[in-house]
């Protein structure tokens, strides 16, 4: 896993399905951060599809567009 604080708003943002720090896969000392803007105005978003980041490889790659939502 890679180190990264992982999003604690998770539940509640229209971006979640696109997030790396939501759709990373916790650590045994996983850090948390709860960001005061979840959603479009994210200052913490980093797209799960960045170079920045190791392709996403996990369950959830057949989730909707969350950016409809937004």
């Amino acid at each position: 896993m890679a180190d990264v604080s992982k999003c604690a708003n998770g539940e509640t943002c229209c971006l979640r399905y696109e997030c790396y720090r939501y759709l990373v896969e916790p650590s045994f000392r996983q850090s948390y951060i709860a960001p005061p803007s979840p959603g479009k105005g994210c200052e913490y978003y980093v797209s799960s599809r960045s170079n920045y980041v190791l392709a996403f490889s996990g369950g959830n790659v057949a989730q909707p567009n969350a950016s409809d939502d937004c």
